[in-house]
């Protein structure tokens, strides 16, 4: 069995990469030429994952117009934190509530996501996933 369903977390003010985050959200600061958006989607389309809920607050339209005029082999949908940003945990239920207790990836666009590094931690933990069946499992790598 394969994890077909994932959240990127995208709501946060982005203030530990001011002053590029003043005029975008920070899912959308390009890294040689490419959003770190954009790198989350790619990465997780390439583990088959064929839903993904992205969460959005701060520059909320930017992201869902950038979602809008992309094309992705996985299906993405914005979903808005309108009248108060929810922080992690708030943010992860509330977008979690479109997958009907399915199991779910959650990353961060902030890891630039390299197929050659993490590919093979993800099919680790999901093999582990369902073989043990535990609710909530977090993958750590060791920083070079």
């Amino acid at each position: 069995m394969k994890v077909k369903k994932a959240i990127i977390l995208g709501a946060g003010f982005g203030k530990r990469m001011r002053p590029m985050t003043k005029k975008i959200p920070k899912p959308l600061v390009k890294i040689n030429g490419v959003t770190l958006l954009e790198n989350s989607i790619k990465f997780l389309s390439s583990l088959d994952v064929k839903y993904i809920v992205v969460n959005a607050h701060h520059f909320h339209k930017e992201m869902v117009n950038f979602v809008k005029r992309k094309k992705f082999s996985s299906k993405v949908n914005v979903v808005v934190e309108k009248r108060k940003i929810l922080n992690t945990g708030g943010g992860i239920l509330n977008a979690s509530k479109k997958f009907k207790k399915q199991p779910f990836f959650v990353l961060n666009p902030d890891t630039l996501w390299d197929l050659k590094k993490y590919k093979k931690e993800f099919r680790k933990l999901e093999k582990f996933y369902f073989k043990n069946k535990k609710p909530t499992m977090l993958l750590v790598s060791k920083k070079k």
